[in-house]
């Protein structure tokens, strides 16, 4: 946890946070005033349904309209994003670079474990948003922006939406060709967090 002082830095710096998050097209992002995750499960299963239930049929025609719904856990977003990660792209989408180097900062701080008021030696780290932290949430959505939007232009067909570590893709078309395309999605999804050191519960 942070301490009051960086909490105060924190709250007073905030504005920078939002000046930069009004310039930025973040369709894909529930975690935000206009949405919640019941909102997005809701949006997804609206969508879902106005196609129809054909998961519970026995066979589907080839040429039949279907939607594929699919929900991935990034595995500890939180403590295995790694810092230097955050820090690159929080350069290229153009993040306030002196809040951005001074959170990553303090975010890399040596740590102590206790146990039983025992303590361990320094424990230094190159990975986790600390908890607590006002930019937590956004530095985790720093890592996901690329492979969210690269996911986007190669599939543009596809409906994404993040919710902090959850995430969701849907895709509609016929049941022949999502049959095909469907698996290669997934997994160039996969591949371009496995890039940015995130991974997915399987």
């Amino acid at each position: 946890m942070l301490p009051s002082l960086i909490r105060i830095w924190e709250a007073v710096r905030a504005h920078h946070m939002d000046t930069w998050l009004a310039e930025q097209d973040l369709a894909w992002d529930w975690c935000a005033a206009r949405g919640a995750a019941e909102d997005a499960a809701g949006e997804a299963r609206l969508r879902q349904e106005a196609v129809g239930e054909v998961g519970k049929r026995p066979t589907i025609d080839a040429n039949e309209e279907v939607m594929l719904t699919c929900v991935m856990d990034l595995i500890k977003a939180f403590e295995m994003t790694s810092l230097p990660v955050v820090w690159k792209w929080g350069i290229h989408y153009g993040f306030p670079r002196r809040v951005l180097r001074n959170v990553l900062t303090y975010f890399g701080y040596a740590r102590r474990l206790a146990v039983n008021g025992c303590l361990s030696e320094p424990l230094c780290t190159a990975t986790a948003i600390v908890a607590g932290s006002r930019f937590s949430v956004w530095f985790l959505k720093l890592a996901l922006m690329f492979p969210m939007e690269t996911l986007h232009n190669l599939w543009p067909m596809a409906t994404m939406k993040g919710y902090v570590d959850d995430l969701l893709l849907q895709v509609q078309g016929l049941a022949h060709t999502i049959t095909e395309t469907a698996g290669d999605m997934v997994e160039q999804c996969i591949s371009l967090l496995r890039e940015n050191q995130l991974e997915v519960s399987r």
